[in-house]
């Protein structure tokens, strides 16, 4: 009898690709850009895309890597920011050298903010992080 049911239920299985959406969450968008400190690319480091939630935004973070300045969620494969308010936070550092068990950071974290409209193509946002303030 199950046999039966599973035969009679698989047509309709196959023609709906299965039970669950193949796309959750919500739409997400490709970005790319660089990323400058004292005015050089910044040689290594982290940019996180996370909605700002204290802007009245909602959604899941997107980390990309910073290699010689630049970053791309397409080039990295990684699925980029939701629209709208998002804060971004960067870390950076100098490349590492042979022989280097570890890398000071560049720069203290940095962080900043923007609004992520997806009519404007190609979503292009280029960062100069600030040089720290003396004490």
């Amino acid at each position: 009898m199950w046999k039966a049911l599973f035969l009679a239920c698989l047509p309709m299985l196959i023609l709906s690709g299965g039970c669950q959406p193949r796309n959750r969450g919500p739409q997400r968008f490709p970005v790319q850009g660089m990323v400058t400190y004292r005015g050089a690319p910044v040689p290594l480091g982290t940019i996180y895309f996370e909605a700002d939630a204290s802007r009245g935004n909602a959604g899941p973070v997107s980390i990309v890597g910073i290699e010689d300045g630049r970053y791309d969620t397409n080039a990295s494969n990684v699925s980029g920011p939701v629209q709208g308010p998002l804060s971004v936070r960067i870390n950076g550092s100098p490349k590492l050298e042979p022989g280097a068990e570890t890398v000071p950071p560049l720069f203290p974290e940095y962080t900043t903010t923007i609004d992520l409209d997806p009519s404007i193509s190609p979503l292009v946002f280029d960062f100069e992080v600030p040089a720290p303030k003396r004490r």
